[in-house]
């Protein structure tokens, strides 16, 4: 049960987005971009430096893209027992 006390906000609007996780995200392009560059061997670093090139309002972070790799990972071993994914 949740007992509201005040109803108004304690802040004023927040003017940029820079460190909130939904400013942060990739969009389905910059997923795809990534998943490519990551099977290519590029490092996250350049990866992330590519993002920001093609996309100047982009606000991701280093954490984005090592969050973006392991997701793609993860797809990759859908359905495989862990000595199939080894192999």
């Amino acid at each position: 049960m949740l007992k509201v006390i005040c109803d108004e906000h304690n802040h004023r609007p927040a003017q940029h987005l820079e460190g909130d996780p939904y400013a942060r995200r990739l969009s389905a392009d910059e997923t795809r971009l990534v998943a490519d560059l990551t099977r290519k061997n590029v490092t996250p670093r350049n990866i992330l430096s590519t993002l920001k090139e093609q996309n100047k309002n982009n606000v991701s972070v280093i954490k984005t893209v090592y969050n973006a790799q392991q997701k793609i990972r993860m797809d990759a071993q859908a359905g495989k027992t862990p000595m199939q994914v080894l192999k």
